[in-house]
């Protein structure tokens, strides 16, 4: 037996996954069926790619694993075929099918990834009491948070943090398109998939709090650097079209805007070349909610939660409030 030092669990339908990471052995995937009690998928770190830092669910019967080996990547995994209508029972004992790699901007020699976790929205298995709808499980962002670290470099400066906000429906075209192809799995490289399909920009501060996704809204951290900070709530549900592509004028005390422009994040002394991408984002502002300690959301909801210095997980006060 080895102490298990961090574990997390995700569930979504009849299949429950696990990532826990033991000492010495490194990280552990498993995946099994709750109805029947049977594994599907049981991968020890010697069978996972090289550099696994963290796991998530795409659906019922496919997974991303983000890596920080190289210039880090995303890989894309299934265990059953998801563009088959019958498939609804995943196979046991079954091994995993690598579909893409999917690679992050080229960095400088001399520089990796320190970690690359990854968090998305939960999957609901049915619509709220009392709500007539609710957003579909396909329709969620993912939020890949990177750190980046150079060789011999101890300064946090030397340390910046991103963030990558990527679809669930661009990882899982990939699927669809190994379904169409076949063969082996596919390398992309950044400029083939990422400019076009992603947002790509830097953190400034840490997400402590899990409950930060929500479909395709994203509540970012509060910065307490910044005077007169906000909270910043990014939503991606946005398409270039004229119906939605508008200035918006709101009487609250949120402010909003769209932002098709695109991102630049410079070189620095981080990457081969800036990294650009295009898509498009709506930004919700409200300036009540900086006087809190964290913020999560939930549904139509924002979650404001106060505690004391050193308070082990007590909290003072949670307060809510609609946009």
């Amino acid at each position: 037996m080895f102490p298990i030092t961090n574990a997390f669990i995700q569930i979504v339908d009849d299949v429950i996954g696990m990532m826990f990471w033991a000492e010495p052995q490194g990280p552990r995937i498993t995946l099994w069926d709750w109805k029947s009690g049977k594994f599907l998928i049981d991968r020890s770190s010697l069978q996972l790619p090289s550099g696994t830092w963290d796991f998530s669910f795409l659906s019922s019967r496919a997974y991303m694993l983000t890596c920080t080996a190289g210039q880090g990547s995303i890989e894309i995994f299934t265990f059953a075929d998801e563009t088959r209508n019958d498939s609804t029972t995943a196979s046991i004992g079954a091994l995993p099918v690598h579909v893409a790699s999917l690679l992050l901007p080229p960095v400088l020699p001399g520089v990796h990834l320190m970690n690359m976790h990854t968090h998305t929205g939960p999957f609901a298995a049915r619509c709220p009491v009392g709500k007539p709808f609710a957003t579909a499980n396909h329709a969620r962002i993912h939020v890949v948070s990177i750190q980046y670290a150079r060789t011999g470099c101890l300064r946090l400066i030397d340390s910046p943090r991103f963030c990558l906000f990527v679809h669930n429906r661009t990882l899982m075209s990939y699927i669809h398109q190994r379904k169409e192809r076949g063969g082996s799995a596919v390398t992309v490289p950044w400029n083939k998939w990422g400019p076009l399909q992603t947002q790509f920009m830097h953190q400034r501060e840490q997400f402590q709090w899990l409950r930060y996704v929500q479909g395709c809204r994203v509540v970012l951290p509060i910065s307490y650097h910044v005077a007169g900070s906000t909270v910043q709530v990014l939503d991606f549900n946005v398409c270039r079209t004229k119906r939605q592509i508008f200035e918006e004028h709101t009487a609250s005390s949120a402010d909003s805007c769209i932002n098709t422009d695109g991102t630049h994040v410079g070189m620095g002394n981080i990457f081969q070349a800036p990294v650009i991408t295009l898509m498009p984002y709506r930004v919700l502002s409200r300036g009540e909610l900086e006087e809190y300690n964290g913020v999560m959301i939930d549904d139509e909801r924002l979650i404001g939660l106060k505690y004391p210095a050193f308070s082990e997980g007590d909290m003072k006060d949670i307060h809510v409030f609609t946009f």
